[in-house]
């Protein structure tokens, strides 16, 4: 191995998660004289700040970048420019990566002629409750993600569309002009979709695995999802591309409307209710059914209410993107 990377870590209070983050990094066997962990922080006001210096005192190839603007984006596009590797590795700060994850990856720009390549992602929770199980569980499904391939599975490398906490060549990140600063969320996804417009491979290997954090109750998990439907909409706005999502994406959306277009035109005729109903005890069973087959040591109502959750905050964001599709963002 002789390609140094650079890892870029955008975070916001993540006193949580950070230090486990940094360390799996640190301890991911690849090469220390050719790593480097630059942490664009956005001025946490937890001890966040106080854990990175900590892990810098220790390990001089860890920084902290002063993120002003305080938006992901911008700590991205930060952490490009203070990079000094060959390869840029986009991480989470709610997330730890596999024991060689990085040098799969260098390894895999090689071997599959790739210019972006990412592992599969493993959802974990900090705290088991019979809550956070159940998204877990939720998140590893494809009835809760869809044909999100990352999430789901590959047994072979495969060409993808987008991948998560992917290694990318730097130099292509810095001709296209780095993230989209506008983007508040689905950053990763309109780059990847900018890449492949531009000839960009895309793949996502199988042997390694990244460790996503969950949040751990329907409050925040519904918050999280809510702003993801939002920012699909906002990201074809800001974009003008229709093609900057996927079609997995809006989904939820035209599930949500064969319950509310039926239903309102119910009211010149009747019986397009039923069209509604339909739809709805359909749909209740589909999950109810996945929610006691699903391999979880949460409780089934909870897998249940969790699908629920899910898939309704995600198309409620999704109808205010629409609704307010022509608003200043």
């Amino acid at each position: 191995m002789t390609a140094r990377v650079s890892v870029v870590i955008p975070c916001l209070n993540e006193e949580k998660y950070i230090r486990t983050c940094v360390e799996s990094i640190l301890s991911n066997g690849y090469p220390i004289n050719l790593l480097e962990v630059l942490v664009a922080d956005g001025r946490s006001t937890d001890q966040t700040r106080s854990i990175i210096s900590e892990l810098s005192t220790k390990h001089p190839n860890v920084r902290l970048l002063d993120n002003k603007e305080r938006t992901t984006p911008q700590a991205m596009n930060l952490g490009i420019r203070e990079a000094k590797g060959d390869f840029v590795m986009i991480a989470g700060a709610h997330s730890s990566y596999d024991h060689g994850y990085i040098g799969a990856c260098v390894a895999a720009m090689s071997t599959l002629d790739a210019d972006v390549v990412g592992g599969m992602l493993r959802t974990e929770v900090l705290n088991e409750t019979n809550t956070s199980l159940a998204i877990r569980a939720v998140l590893s499904h494809p009835v809760g993600v869809g044909n999100s391939m990352f999430r789901i599975g590959v047994a072979e490398p495969q060409r993808v569309d987008t991948v998560p906490f992917g290694l990318y060549k730097r130099k292509m990140l810095v001709d296209l002009g780095g993230f989209n600063l506008q983007l508040r969320r689905n950053q990763d996804m309109e780059m990847s979709k900018r890449l492949a417009a531009h000839g960009a491979r895309i793949w996502l290997i199988p042997t390694v695995q990244a460790i996503y954090y969950a949040r751990e109750n329907w409050s925040s998990f519904y918050q999280n999802n809510f702003l993801n439907g939002l920012w699909n909409i906002r990201t074809i706005r800001i974009t003008g591309r229709l093609k900057s999502i996927g079609l997995r994406h809006i989904t939820p959306i035209i599930f949500l409307m064969s319950l509310v277009l039926p239903t309102a035109l119910a009211f010149w005729y009747p019986p397009l209710v039923f069209v509604s109903i339909l739809s709805l005890l359909t749909y209740l069973l589909v999950i109810l059914y996945f929610s006691f087959r699903i391999d979880s040591k949460a409780a089934p109502f909870h897998v249940f209410w969790t699908f629920i959750v899910l898939h309704f905050s995600y198309a409620f964001g999704l109808t205010k993107g629409v609704l307010t599709f022509h608003k200043k963002i």
